[in-house]
């Protein structure tokens, strides 16, 4: 909401002529910040790379508030393949305020873990999605995570080696 005053000035010459040139101009404008507007700043998981049988992974979502008004968010985890979903911070609400002066109020940061039911061998894609502004408004970001195969089993064969006997000694 603040008026700002813009002075520009500009000299130049006539390649031609060589005659300088001098113009000016201003205007006034005011800067208006949005109501509503959030942003995943960062969102990373750890580990990225789960070894066989571990699914259990801590996900780190920073959120900033870059509006003019306090948002009360909802954070979800969602594999981007099978489209199940993980809502984290307990359900409840994660409020980001918007008190500029103070870093801890308009940067909130969730770090939840998840025990991933639904991770295939390989990349899988988790999309981090904050629902705000009552639900309207939306932001995202992916994530990967790869969980290693557990790789088949070959069975071992045993191998018995038999001397001959000679049954026909005298």
């Amino acid at each position: 909401g603040d008026n700002f005053y813009v002075l520009a000035e500009v000299t130049a010459n006539n390649e031609e002529t060589g005659y300088a040139f001098y113009a000016q101009d201003s205007d006034d404008f005011e800067a208006k910040v949005p109501d509503s507007a959030l942003d995943i700043t960062r969102a990373t998981a750890s580990p990225a790379i789960l070894a066989c049988g571990t699914n259990r992974v801590k996900f780190n979502i920073e959120l900033t508030n870059l509006g003019d008004s306090a948002e009360d968010v909802q954070v979800f985890v969602r594999n981007a393949a099978t489209a199940k979903e993980y809502q984290l911070n307990n359900g409840d609400d994660v409020e980001v305020d918007d008190d500029f002066s103070d870093e801890d109020a308009f940067i909130q940061v969730v770090d939840e873990y998840v025990t991933l039911t639904d991770a295939k061998s390989g990349s899988n894609t988790y999309t981090v999605v904050a629902y705000y502004d009552d639900g309207d408004k939306t932001v995202s970001k992916d994530v990967t995570v790869t969980q290693e195969s557990c790789g088949a089993t070959v069975p071992t064969t045993s191998t018995t080696t038999t001397t001959p006997t000679n049954n026909n000694v005298p």
